[in-house]
């Protein structure tokens, strides 16, 4: 952390603006962010599009197994935007660290500081709170949508032994029904 300080009061020596640098990087995740962020929206809306495609209780196997993907794919996604947002909160926090620094710096140098930046600040804490939030959203969809996809398979796979129990069952009724019909049958004394 000292050397990070050390480093952050030599950069004012530097031309120019020391944390241009840091800024157009954040800028760039921003965008980044909100690009992933309308990639999940459409992988939401496809989610809820093929659910209403497909509403019954069972809808298949070949059915279940796309809504699977899908789940999988904004899992994945998700995973990675979560990753993105934490990789620009640090980045954020340490551009934020850097401002302050180099206005106490400015400060003790007997300068006005520049505070300039504290609404630029304050927009990329509200964004990084968006985001945050609207990870958290999906997320919980996430869970729900995982929830009813587990309850799915179980109903198919309860229709399906139901299904496999009445075969069954209508194959030992015509069984029976031949063995009575057979005896009953031998049993009648033959004509003359």
């Amino acid at each position: 952390m000292s050397a990070l300080l050390l480093l952050l009061l030599a950069l004012p020596a530097c031309a120019g603006d020391p944390y241009a640098a840091q800024a157009a990087a954040l800028d760039r995740m921003e965008a980044e962010l909100s690009s992933r962020m309308e990639a999940l929206v459409g992988l939401e809306q496809q989610l809820a599009a093929h659910k209403a495609a497909h509403p019954s209780e069972c809808p298949g196997a070949q059915i279940l197994e796309e809504r699977r993907a899908l789940l999988e794919r904004i899992h994945r996604d998700l995973d990675d935007f979560s990753g993105s947002r934490q990789v620009y909160d640090h980045t954020r926090d340490q551009y934020a660290m850097a401002s302050v620094a180099l206005a106490g710096l400015s400060i003790r140098k007997g300068r006005k500081p520049s505070f300039g930046g504290a609404a630029l600040l304050q927009q990329r804490m509200e964004f990084g709170n968006e985001t945050r939030a609207f990870g958290e959203r999906v997320y919980e969809v996430l869970v729900a949508e995982k929830g009813v996809h587990k309850k799915a398979l179980e109903a198919c796979r309860r229709s399906r032994l139901l299904r496999l129990a009445s075969v069954l069952a209508a194959v030992l009724l015509a069984a029976a029904l031949g063995i009575v019909s057979w005896r009953l049958l031998k049993a009648v004394p033959a004509g003359p």
